[in-house]
């Protein structure tokens, strides 16, 4: 009896395996794990960049400014990037799109991928602004706290944070939304959750809350602002924690003196007080 049960189970997950690898190579997430990256050419005077037949002038762009970039996001983050990695620069939006997995329609601008960074022609042309600069720096962020992290522990940070917090290191974020806008919404409970933990299967997407993209960024910007206007020296020193990994809330509690709901109702309270004035 023992031996049939075992052969069963064997079984059952010979097929649930099965099953888990085909749904991943018709999905999406196969493209981009194995989509060729040959074609992209050296830029021939900063070899951290990469780029597609076409982007010639989108890679000096970014080649001009990665050194700015990289000066920003250490100063910021307090340390050094820990391992080298590369700036793909695509040609077209179709191109970043399977890199990156995006299967919407709106124009992501750039991610931090496998320990790269990838920058879509969208960042040069967003609502039409020329957002490179900030995209580059917003996108380093997310890549220094991966490297810092690693991939499972840099999903445990809250999804509110870790985009507020590139926006505010890349100065990114709400275009086209007026922070007297932001203001009202969340006034009128049109906000994002400050959740107290990120998850595995987290993404701007899910934590959106109804929001668009520019609002979110928008209202998560300002509010990682506020908590570092507070107290930066505090900041910091939680900065540096939570690099350690461990409950997120938890080290925020204890390094900044407060929970995150409080923290939260502070924010709120401030900002009736200006809404008033």
């Amino acid at each position: 009896m023992k031996i049939k049960k075992r052969k069963t189970v064997i079984v059952v997950l010979s097929i649930v395996i099965l099953i888990l690898a085909i749904a991943f190579f018709i999905s999406p997430y196969s493209t981009a794990l194995l989509k060729s990256k040959s074609h992209f050419f050296n830029h021939p005077d900063n070899d951290i960049v990469l780029f597609e037949p076409g982007a010639e002038e989108y890679a000096d762009s970014i080649a001009n400014y990665i050194a700015t970039a990289i000066e920003r996001v250490e100063k910021v983050h307090g340390l050094p990037f820990e391992e080298a990695f590369k700036i793909y620069v695509c040609s077209t939006q179709k191109s970043f799109n399977e890199f990156a997995v995006n299967t919407s329609a709106y124009p992501i601008r750039g991610t931090a991928l496998l320990g790269n960074v990838f920058i879509a022609p969208s960042a040069f042309d967003f609502m039409g602004i020329d957002t490179h600069k900030e995209t580059l720096k917003h996108e380093l962020s997310h890549l220094h706290f991966q490297q810092r992290l690693g991939f499972i522990e840099r999903r445990e940070l809250p999804v509110w944070f870790s985009e507020g917090f590139a926006d505010y290191v890349a100065g990114s974020g709400g275009e086209g939304i007026e922070e007297s806008d932001a203001i009202n919404f969340i006034l009128s409970g049109k906000h994002f959750i400050p959740e107290k933990e990120g998850s595995l299967f987290g993404s701007v997407g899910s934590a959106l809350n109804g929001l668009s993209g520019p609002m979110f960024h928008q209202q998560v910007k300002m509010f990682v602002a506020y908590i570092i206007n507070s107290d930066s020296l505090k900041f910091k020193s939680f900065i540096m924690k939570i690099r350690e990994g461990g409950s997120f809330s938890e080290t925020f509690n204890t390094i900044m003196g407060y929970k995150i709901k409080d923290k939260w109702a502070n924010f709120l309270l401030g900002l009736k007080k200006r809404g008033s004035n």
